[in-house]
């Protein structure tokens, strides 16, 4: 007497599945979070080991951007917030914001930032000109900071560069230097709030 089997009926344990691998980010994406997580670090933490961590932190951050340099090609391209940059340009600016980190004036990221300000297709980004500026300010050449945020707060808007060309300009002598400072700090707030009417929009769009 035969038997047939329907192996349909039978309750088999499945094949195990693969595990999946997790992704890895680019070299250029991990540069971009440390450097960013280094300018949190200055803005929000305030322990006495504050430098040190700083100094840390400029380091791990230098050392990622150098490793993505080294993997990088001229035709790459790297987007960060919807926005589209060249992964060399985007590098160089990084390497030179993790080197104006600290308090004191740092020639070399002077050098890395002009550079990526003048090599960036078409006009560089408000916070490539911010951190020229910031730069500049920690050199002294007051002028050519205050030159890198009016650049910066052309056309898009730039809130940052608003707030700090306000704190500059208020350090100005004379009368007609703290009336644009007010001007600038006026525009920066407006600015934030025009920022938050459109959050709040989104929010309500999204049914909430």
């Amino acid at each position: 007497m035969s038997l047939t089997v329907n192996m349909n009926t039978l309750n088999l344990p499945s094949s195990p599945s693969k595990p999946s691998t997790p992704t890895t980010p680019c070299p250029a994406t991990t540069a971009h979070n440390l450097v960013t997580s280094l300018y949190t670090l200055r803005q929000y933490y305030f322990g006495i080991d504050k430098p040190q961590l700083v100094a840390n932190a400029v380091a791990a951050a230098v050392t990622a951007v150098t490793f993505a340099q080294s993997t990088a090609t001229d035709f790459q391209t790297l987007t960060i917030d919807a926005s589209t940059h060249p992964t060399t340009t985007h590098l160089l600016y990084l390497h030179g914001k993790a080197l104006t980190c600290p308090e004191t004036y740092n020639p070399l990221a002077e050098t890395l930032l002009i550079k990526a300000c003048k090599t960036y297709p078409g006009t560089a980004p408000a916070t490539y000109w911010n951190a020229l500026a910031e730069c500049f300010w920690k050199k002294g050449s007051l002028q050519e900071a205050v030159g890198c945020y009016e650049t910066g707060i052309r056309g898009k808007s730039n809130k940052e560069g608003l707030r700090e060309l306000s704190i500059l300009l208020r350090g100005g002598e004379g009368g007609e230097g703290f009336k644009e400072s007010i001007s600038r700090a006026k525009a920066a707030v407006s600015s934030e709030l025009d920022e938050g009417k459109g959050e709040g929009r989104d929010y309500k769009r999204r049914g909430a």
